[in-house]
């Protein structure tokens, strides 16, 4: 046995220490410095979702559920609730509460997360919930053992979004007496689906309900009687089955289906009368047949046939569901078109390029659809929101109303994307005894009225506001006696008069038949039934400029001699002159700009911009007045002044005076 100093031992336990020690700091580097500071578990996770869950009468609501995948929270006293959520959590939140209902079923009425929204601040309604009894009969005997189910045309999820129409099936079954209850309903527009092993009765339907949170309905009778419904197949036309989606539309409305995969489809409970069938598959374009007339008592039987389709097409419906004229915008990064869908509602660009594009469908009678994004070979539909209305009364010259008149739109203002006009829409004749009138559906926008009747001058209003799914109302025109006009139309440098040559009432509409004439070979002209007010006349003859006759003030009644002159031309450059201030002006965001300045103009020479916004005209203010309207307050006669309010970004709001001086342009 071999000894060791007491020197050589300490020593060799210093290096033992030693070598730990070095040891372990290699094995905290190995693990990094991730490791070395790793917080807890808690602090990896972030709150990402927060809110407040408000009942339907806008009370905070304590004790909701609040799920978002695997994570849960319950609400307080407030209705706020805060989860701590992992980046590879569900993305979509529910709630539930022993006493308040939501709409929907399963993800349908729930709230999808996009990655934008996971870290908002969400406000979220949950319903008291409606309760509905009722009894299921035959030939007044009760029906036992019947499915009970709802059927929603119309509900709100949880941020009140309307969701599409959806089917609840086997809710519960009817006793022994044919009752049945359901205490536990989310508000919305439904009806009652019954389910029975009956082979002469397998499905009936309640009447339409509208039920409102809270509220119970216990009367309900539900009369089995034979089925009256449609049943058909999809196909190609190559004559294989094909999956398609479907729109029924007849006397109770619009209902949604999917044909099966062997292309058949039925729809059952529906009312007797006329129907239309459309139908729409990806990589085919969508069809519309009928209308065809479903029997009482009876299945009908309808095949559709769907082409196959090329580029990037599909079909435009109104708010009912039905197909739509109007127009489609496609716009990609490359690219963009404006696609025409015929009275189908159908559109087609057989050789878009293969890129993503975004549509919008737009017509002059509602609001522009939603954006969808798509590609060539997948059908499109495009639906198109609500319009509104405009209502009122026609007066005539004592202010009474007119039984007897025609209105139409004289100017219309409305956001893009809306490729139409005011000739797009047609007049409207009325007779009424009340001199009522409605017009619409109209797209969201400004429109002016313009009316007229025989005998009398027209007139038109001022903007008037129409929003989405809104009437405007109390709208009164009056209408007065007309002027007239008679005078000579002379050459302004011989003094000679000018024969045949033509006057027109410029006026804001050229949908109805504009106040026009035509001078006699000793060139006297006379024009009746004006409006009164401030007026303009277009004249223009062969050989001659063409000349804006403007600043005309007239009364009702009135009969106003006034000689014209026409400058000559070789109309090598067909002009047009007038007096004014030399500006271009156009209407952006409700205000009248600049848009450029004539060099060497009168609106020059006042130091006015382009960017320029122009709020009054001689003191009157232009928020209401349309872009026509504007142009016929600054055209006047010569040397005349003008009074414009202007506002300038930086500079704030100022009042300039000018002369009008001779403008003339190339037309």
């Amino acid at each position: 046995m071999t000894s060791t100093s007491p020197k050589k031992r300490r020593l060799a336990g210093i290096v033992l220490v030693l070598g730990a020690l070095v040891l372990g700091a290699l094995m905290l580097r190995a693990l990094g410095p991730d490791a070395e500071q790793a917080p807890p578990r808690a602090q990896t996770e972030r709150a990402a979702l927060r809110g407040r869950v408000l009942t339907d009468e806008g009370r905070p609501l304590a004790g909701a559920t609040v799920e978002a995948g695997t994570q849960r929270a319950t609400s307080d006293a407030q209705g706020r609730f805060a989860l701590a959520r992992q980046r590879a959590d569900a993305t979509t939140l529910d709630l539930t509460h022993p006493k308040y209902v939501r709409g929907g079923v399963g993800t349908l009425g729930a709230v999808p997360l996009a990655a934008h929204e996971q870290s908002a601040e969400l406000e979220l309604v949950m319903h008291r919930p409606a309760r509905l009894a009722g009894r299921v009969t035959l030939e007044g005997q009760p029906v036992v053992g019947a499915d009970i189910g709802l059927v929603y045309t119309g509900a709100r999820g949880l941020r009140g979004e309307e969701l599409p129409p959806h089917t609840l099936s086997n809710l519960t079954q009817t006793n022994s007496r044919g009752h049945f209850e359901l205490p536990r309903v989310a508000a919305g527009d439904l009806t009652i689906s019954v389910e029975t092993a009956l082979t002469d009765f397998p499905y009936a339907e309640s009447r339409a309900l509208t039920l409102s949170p809270g509220e119970s309905v216990t009367d309900l009778q539900i009369e089995l009687r034979p089925i009256t419904g449609l049943r058909g197949g999809v196909r190609t036309d190559q004559g294989d089955p094909l999956v398609a989606e479907l729109t029924l539309v007849g006397p109770g409305g619009s209902r949604q289906g999917r044909s099966l995969s062997d292309g058949s489809f039925r729809f059952e409970g529906l009312e007797p009368g006329a129907y239309t069938l459309s139908a729409s598959a990806r990589g085919h374009f969508p069809d519309t047949v009928g209308p065809f007339d479903v029997e009482a008592r009876a299945m009908a039987d309808q095949e559709v046939v769907l082409e196959r389709g090329q580029g990037l097409f599909g079909r435009v419906l109104n708010p009912e569901g039905q197909p739509q004229s109007g127009f489609v915008i496609a716009t990609s990064a490359r690219d963009s078109r404006r696609l025409h869908a015929d009275r189908n509602g159908v559109f087609m660009w057989p050789d878009a390029p293969d890129e993503t594009f975004t549509l919008r469908a737009t017509a002059s009678q509602y609001t522009a659809s939603f954006e969808q994004r798509a590609r060539p070979g997948q059908a499109v539909v495009l639906k198109l929101r609500p319009g509104g209305e405009i209502t009122g009364t026609v007066l005539g010259p004592r202010g009474r109303p007119l039984t007897s008149y025609t209105i139409a739109i004289a100017e219309m203002e409305v956001p893009p994307p809306h490729p139409f006009n005011a000739r797009n829409i047609a007049p409207v004749e009325v007779n009424d005894a009340a001199g009522r009138f409605t017009i619409g559906p109209l797209a969201p926008g400004f429109y002016a009225l313009q009316a007229s009747a025989p005998g009398l001058a027209s007139a038109t209003s001022e903007l008037l506001e129409v929003r989405i799914g809104r009437t405007t109302p109390r709208v009164n025109l009056q209408l007065f006696e007309g002027a007239s006009i008679a005078g000579v139309v002379r050459d302004a440098i011989t003094d000679a008069p000018v024969p045949s040559a033509e006057l027109v009432l410029l006026e804001s509409s050229n949908v109805l038949a504009p106040r026009s004439t035509i001078a006699n070979p000793s060139g006297r002209f006379a024009l009746a039934e004006l409006p009164p007010g401030r007026i303009t006349l277009r004249v223009r003859a062969h050989g001659y400029a063409t000349e804006l006759v403007a600043g005309l003030e007239l009364e009702s009644g009135e009969h106003l001699i006034h000689d014209i002159v026409l400058p000559p031309s070789d109309e090598s450059e067909p002009a047009l002159g007038f007096y004014g201030i030399g500006a271009s002006l156009h209407r952006e965001r409700r205000h009248i700009v600049i848009s450029s300045v004539m060099p060497g103009s009168s609106a020059e020479e006042a130091g006015l911009m382009p960017g320029d916004r122009i709020t009054s005209v001689d003191g009157k203010s232009t928020q209401r007045l349309s872009l026509n309207r504007v142009i016929e307050l600054i055209r006047g006669q010569e040397g005349t002044p003008i009074t414009l309010g202007i506002s300038r970004l930086g500079e704030g709001d100022f009042v300039v005076g000018i002369s009008r001086q001779r403008v003339q342009v190339l037309h």
